[in-house]
């Protein structure tokens, strides 16, 4: 009985070695004529060029092991494996045939160089059997818009971004595509022996409705949910809405409005009926400047009419006296009496008897800087700005603002810089709304709230502040409190940089560059790479540098690159150094000098730099520039691994082995 076991397991693991069958390869030759490899440029986790090795193999289902950049494409009768420069094998896993390991130099080929195109052509042993088909072809499925619900033969199927891919078996297939206020869209499509390509943009049923009003601050109520203020546009299903005008001091106004299925409505809100009263202002001394909620009004003692009712701010001012506040309630028809004196300022403060506030304002700035005879006290600084910033001065406001967030002459609190920030933006002061926006993109002193960074922001460019457009750019580039919209971003970033924004120069420069929101040009995106280099802007010199080490938009220049990369690297910018040191031990541009590659990736790696760390980790590992420790190799590589660097993980595993 155990002979005839052992014939028994002998006869199985001979018909297991017979079923997998072997690859063998026809002919490996780099293609001249073929420019997939720079057409569809794929880089190295060092930033390189990979050369692309098209293996022609009609059997879905491969792995392939090597320095390999995946993921790897898998197209018609053949696979796109892109490798790193100087590979020399590449091994092949299916589970249909043996494993096979090809070694390039078999072929004349001492290593596989950037950009190069190679064909590796692979049999299929026939054995008298059909070509490998398991009948099943991908269904590629583009939907608009992108959260709509598949359905393929009536079972739902996972959308992502949009998109849709699955194996489907050959024949005849249904689909369904449904969102809410879309309309439905059903077929049936048919799976051949290639794979299945369908666009399937669904017609929307959603009505557009534009609000406007009469009166400016009017908030807009559509069925009790704001929906804007002054002006709003927007879709909504079909149906009938409530749409009401909102205003403190103002009668309501509402009316009903029913849209159809694709209805495009405008509806004009009249101007809004005040609710009013009177204010009798009487204050010493005489003539006394009287502001209602941030307004002027006029000058005391006088009685002022037609103010909306409800609770409001009474500012007093007069030169040379402590200005002072009061809250009033004007009720409708009625006279509310504020009956007041003021302070006159200590002669200690006789430095601004007789100044308006903008001249307290420069006397603050004096201080705060050191000019025009004062020796520079911050305490002042704060102080004078204050005083013109209780009186209502916009750009007082605005500087009191900036030393509370930046704790100059007063302890550091975001929220009492967002208080005068505040004040200066709704006053209309440039800066002022362009640091009340930052301090919403950022949360400082306000919940986070990227949609009001960009109201304030946009406040500031459109009165032509270059930082407030840089930052407008910012927010359309990156999709932040507004729909993502490249165009509208070079927009904003052009406007900054050709008033000589440094950041918007950079920036201009890398949308050339990336081709996003203009047609791709790199003479341009140098053009303005140089112009922000020129400033001292660290980026620009790294993305100058850049340029020119690769020849793009420029003449290909080592000495040049090297030049920027330098200025970048002395300014501690990490990309810059970590760059100047790959020059260095490359010897491009200058001279090799491992010891000085080492000087500069150790400064990037010291900042956290993940490809710095992976390179000095190298460098520590070869013994290049410094003596060879591989405790140290391994510590770097380490500390780039844990940053997610992929090619140091693998020099890690390697080194660990």
């Amino acid at each position: 009985m155990k002979r005839i076991n052992l014939i028994i397991l002998m006869c199985l693991t001979m018909l297991a070695t017979a079923s997998a069958q072997k690859l063998t390869v026809e002919s490996m030759a780099a293609v001249s004529n073929d420019i997939s490899a720079s057409q569809y440029e794929r880089k190295d986790l060092n930033g390189q060029a990979c050369a692309l090795v098209k293996v022609q193999l009609a059997a879905m289902g491969a792995q392939f092991e090597g320095n390999v950049i995946q993921p790897v494409e898998y197209k018609t009768g053949e696979y796109w494996v892109y490798m790193t420069e100087g590979s020399k094998e590449l091994h092949i896993k299916h589970p249909s045939f043996v494993p096979l390991v090809i070694n390039f130099t078999d072929y004349g080929i001492k290593g596989v160089e950037q950009k190069v195109t190679y064909v590796l052509t692979l049999n299929i042993p026939q054995a008298g059997t059909q070509p490998l088909d398991d009948g099943m072809r991908y269904l590629a499925m583009t939907v608009a818009p992108a959260n709509a619900t598949v359905y393929i033969d009536n079972q739902p199927q996972v959308v992502q971004n949009g998109t849709l891919s699955m194996l489907l078996s050959m024949g005849s297939h249904t689909y369904r595509v449904e969102s809410p206020a879309y309309e439905t869209q059903s077929g049936t499509f048919t799976v051949g022996n290639e794979k299945v390509t369908l666009l399937i943009k669904l017609k929307s049923t959603m009505a557009t409705l534009s609000v406007s009003t009469g009166t400016t601050g009017t908030q807009i109520f559509i069925n009790d949910q704001q929906r804007g203020t002054s002006s709003w546009q927007g879709t909504l299903p079909p149906g009938t809405y409530r749409v009401e005008g909102r205003l403190a001091g103002h009668r309501t106004h509402r009316q009903n409005v029913t849209l159809a299925s694709r209805d495009q409505k405008q509806l004009a809100i009249p101007a809004l009926v005040a609710i009013t009263g009177m204010l009798n202002v009487n204050v010493q001394p005489m003539n006394a400047e009287v502001w209602l909620d941030g307004s002027r009004l006029g000058t005391s003692p006088d009685i002022f009419r037609n103010i909306t009712v409800g609770s409001h701010e009474v500012e007093l001012r007069y030169t040379g006296y402590t200005s002072k506040k009061e809250r009033v309630t004007i009720e409708e028809g009625q006279t509310a009496m504020l009956t007041t004196s003021l302070t006159r300022i200590p002669s200690e403060d006789a430095e601004i008897e007789g100044k308006t506030p903008a001249q307290i304002v420069s006397l603050g700035y004096d201080y705060n800087v050191g000019r025009n005879g004062k020796t520079k006290d911050l305490m002042k600084a704060v102080k004078y700005y204050r005083i013109a910033a209780e009186r209502g001065d916009a750009w007082g406001q605005n500087n009191l603002g900036v030393m509370y967030r930046d704790g100059k002459g007063v302890t550091q609190d975001y929220a009492e810089a967002v208080k005068w920030f505040r004040k200066a933006a709704e006053q209309g002061n440039e800066s002022g709304q362009l640091n009340l926006g930052w301090q919403y993109e950022n949360g400082y002193g306000v919940t986070q709230d990227d949609t009001e960074a960009v109201k304030w922001y946009r406040k500031a460019a459109e009165q032509g502040n270059a930082t407030g457009q840089n930052n407008l750019g910012n927010m359309y580039s990156d999709g932040k409190g507004v729909t993502q919209d490249h165009a509208e971003a070079v927009k904003w970033f052009r406007k900054a940089a050709e008033q000589g924004n440094a950041s918007g120069q950079l920036n201009l420069g890398v949308m050339y560059r990336d081709g996003k929101g203009v047609t791709q040009d790199h003479a341009e995106a140098v053009k303005w790479f140089r112009k922000a280099a020129e400033q001292g802007d660290a980026s620009g010199q790294l993305n100058l540098g850049w340029q020119y080490e690769k020849g793009y938009g420029v003449t290909q220049d080592y000495i040049e690159a090297v030049k920027w990369y330098r200025k970048a690297a002395e300014q501690g910018n990490a990309m810059g150094q970590n760059n100047l040191g790959n020059m260095y031990r490359d010897g491009k541009g200058v001279t090799q000098d491992h010891a000085e590659a080492v000087k500069w990736l150790r400064k990037a790696a010291e900042q956290g730099h993940a490809l710095g760390q992976n390179n000095l980790g190298v460098m520590y590992e070869t013994g290049r520039g410094v003596p060879q420790d591989l405790t140290q190799a391994k510590y770097w590589y380490e500390k780039s691994a844990a940053q997610g660097n992929e090619l140091a993980k693998q020099n890690l595993k390697r080194l660990q082995q």
